[in-house]
């Protein structure tokens, strides 16, 4: 017995049904939660009840680097980067090839430090994403970010994403 489709589609529409069908998945279902790198950057999760709290990484001079295997957030969960008055700026960086998925609120708490998140794989921030970020917030799938025209080795190696 042949059990093959003799359906005569056109490919057009067989197209529009297959993205109308995955577009009908909640982001919900496809957002990641945020996980270190295991690379020695230092990053730590500590995660309670909605709120991802982001400590630890590598300072070098008044700039503070994190390393995510997956950065996302699922409405209602909070990512609170933790930085101090000595800290200009916070670069996250997302290693596991994932595009990250931010439905809820990133905040940075414990001073005035600038943002910058990259992850080469992409971003999308729904309407529910919001931000509570005293400085400048920067989103960029480049793969490195440089300051002042140079960067030192180690500084190299903590921000130059695989």
């Amino acid at each position: 017995m042949n059990t093959q489709c003799t359906c005569k589609l056109p490919k057009w529409l067989y197209l529009l049904l297959l993205t109308w069908v995955i577009g009908m998945q909640p982001l919900a279902a496809r957002a990641s939660s945020i996980i270190a790198a295991p690379d020695g950057t230092g990053t730590l999760i500590h995660h309670n009840g909605n709120t991802y709290k982001i400590d630890g990484g590598i300072q070098a001079g008044a700039n503070l680097f994190h390393s995510f295997q997956e950065f996302g957030l699922n409405p209602q969960e909070i990512a609170d980067f933790l930085s101090n008055s000595s800290i200009n700026n916070i670069v996250g960086r997302v290693t596991g090839g994932k595009t990250s998925i931010v439905q809820g609120l990133i905040q940075l708490s414990g001073g005035n430090s600038n943002l910058f998140l990259m992850n080469p794989a992409g971003w999308v921030f729904t309407q529910g994403a919001s931000l509570d970020v005293p400085g400048s917030f920067g989103a960029t799938t480049a793969t490195r970010i440089g300051f002042g025209g140079t960067i030192s080795t180690p500084t190299e190696i903590i921000i130059t994403a695989n």
